[in-house]
């Protein structure tokens, strides 16, 4: 199973190469096997892409409806094992990811 979801969602949330998202990762000191990147660790490496996290207060209850309402912007969500990027309203995330899965946190990157 691959377990880089922090990997892409940084990467497309902030529009840098998924290689300079790792990188950031990995200097955040998160696991070299990727398993358990904590939120610490994701704020730190969108910050180190020149982005900033900022948490927003408009959580829906599903991924699915989260991209459906077509918000402008870049955000990174957060879901209980799993976070994805959404931007301009698409979900950047593979297709085997359930898009019904409950948000627990949205963070809009700027």
């Amino acid at each position: 199973m691959r377990t880089d979801c922090a990997d892409h969602a940084v990467a497309f949330a902030c529009g840098v190469p998924v290689q300079l998202a790792k990188a950031c990762l990995s200097h955040s000191g998160r696991p070299a096997n990727h398993d358990g990147t904590t939120d610490k660790q994701i704020a730190y490496a969108v910050r180190a892409c020149g982005r900033e996290p900022v948490v927003s207060r408009h959580n829906p209850r599903t991924v699915r409806t989260f991209a459906r309402e077509g918000r402008d912007g870049s955000f990174i969500l957060f879901t209980c094992d799993h976070v994805v990027a959404c931007v301009n309203g698409f979900l950047c995330d593979r297709p085997e990811n359930s898009d019904l899965a409950r948000i627990e946190k949205v963070w809009k990157i700027i």
